[in-house]
Parts: C-alpha cells; structure tokens; sequence
C-alpha cells in the first residue's frame, strides 16, 4: 500500500508532537493499515492534528478499512478544530458534494474559508468557484478573482488558469492580455496543460503579447506530451512548415 497523498500536508508540518504521527506513516509505508490506525488514533488523541486528518482520508478512502463517510467526517472535524487547513477543506468537500449527508453549499464555503485563511490553496480556489458559480451565495466575479489570485499565489494550477481565463476573455473583469499570459504561464508551470496550450496559442497568434513562434511551439510540445490533441494539432503544423 503506497502512502497516500492526503498525508503530506500533515507530514510537512513542524514535528511539535511525539513519534506516534511518525510511526503510523511508517506502518502504512510497510502495508500495516491496522497499526497506522492505531498509531493515528493515539496521536490524534493527543492533540496531533495531522493524524486526525490521517484518519479521516483513510476512512475516507478505505484505506485498509471500510469506506465510513460519518467516521471520516468527525476526524477530519477535529483536524479542523485543531487548526489544520487540510482538515478544514476536506470537510468544506464533504458538505459541497453531501458525502454522506445533506449537500450545504453554507458550511461547505464556511469551512472552505477555514482553509483559505491558513493559506490553503485548494479552499482558496474552491472559494472563487463557489463565488464565481453562484452556488449557495449570490455571485461575485471580484471575490471570484481574489480568491483565484490567492489560489494561485498558493500553486494551485487550476486558480491560475480560471484567472487567467478570465483575463483572457474579459469575463466579469477588464480583459488583460499580459495578465491572461502571466497566469497561463503560472497554470502551466504548475501542472495545468491547457493552460500550457492555451499560451501557446496567445504567442502563435500574437494577440495581445509578442509573437513568438519558438515559445509557442515548445507550449504546444509540452502539451502534446502530456496527451492534450489540440497541443499536438498545433505542434504538428509547425512541423509542416
């Protein structure tokens, strides 16, 4: 069983507690969930906030144990009592898609802003989009910008390139072309291949930026190797040339 993602966040955190956080991440490296668990349980007794988390992404996830959306909700509520940003947006995720209860868009964007005041990106950017989409608040395309720019600032690719596409198109905001570039190129450096293409296609065509032929076609690679069609349609006609 490979270490799960969800316990990163917690794993870079300041080691303030004992070694019980630790000991369950190494039970869960060697495919030992039921002593993980047991490692987690006392740790998060103890106040370790990271292993709250923990356990609410393995009953979460079934991790070595049946899927228990009531078990993993009041862990990761205590993870978010005790301060932990991860914990905060997780249960925001929990209310936005009703995981094991009543959808409530209200506590979702409550706890999304636990997280997002704490730096979370991922709360940041599930902010915007709840401002932006009018779900369960009135819209607001400037808080939808803010947050998408804290987001961003945070590396959060997908922030990056819904700001972006908003100054690109000019939606809801003034249309800015070397602001549509600048975070493009932020999305892309993160990890978002349209926005990768999407540049590309502002530097082939030169609308609003410089042209530039080279830069285009080394975003338009980018993509295509990452399995985006339209980046290796483009890349391709470079190649006829």
């Amino acid at each position: 069983m490979k270490p799960y993602l969800f316990l990163l966040p917690f794993a870079a955190a300041v080691a303030l507690f004992g070694d019980d956080f630790q000991n369950g991440v190494a039970a869960f490296e060697q495919n030992k969930p039921q002593e993980a668990i047991e490692f987690f349980k006392t740790a998060c007794q103890n106040d370790d906030a990271r292993a709250c988390g923990a356990l609410g992404y393995i009953y979460e996830n079934a991790q070595g144990v049946a899927k228990d959306y009531a078990r993993s909700k009041t862990y990761y509520k205590q993870a978010c009592d005790k301060n932990n940003a991860t914990g905060c947006v997780s249960l925001g995720v929990f209310y936005y898609h009703g995981y094991g209860d009543d959808q409530n868009y209200t506590k979702a964007r409550e706890y999304y802003e636990k997280g997002c005041e704490q730096n979370n990106a991922l709360g940041c950017y599930n902010l915007g989009f709840m401002y932006k989409n009018a779900l369960g608040i009135k819209y607001d395309g400037e808080e939808a910008r803010k947050f998408y720019a804290k987001a961003c600032q945070g590396g959060e690719a997908q922030g990056c390139f819904d700001l972006a596409f908003m100054y690109d198109k000019g939606v809801e905001i003034a249309q800015n072309s070397p602001q549509a570039a600048f975070y493009y190129s932020e999305s892309c450096r993160f990890g978002n291949v349209k926005g990768c293409y999407n540049l590309g296609m502002m530097y082939q065509s030169g609308e609003g930026i410089a042209q530039d032929s080279a830069k285009a076609q080394k975003l338009f690679s980018i993509a295509c190797q990452n399995k985006l069609e339209e980046g290796c349609k483009h890349l391709e006609s470079f190649k006829k040339e």
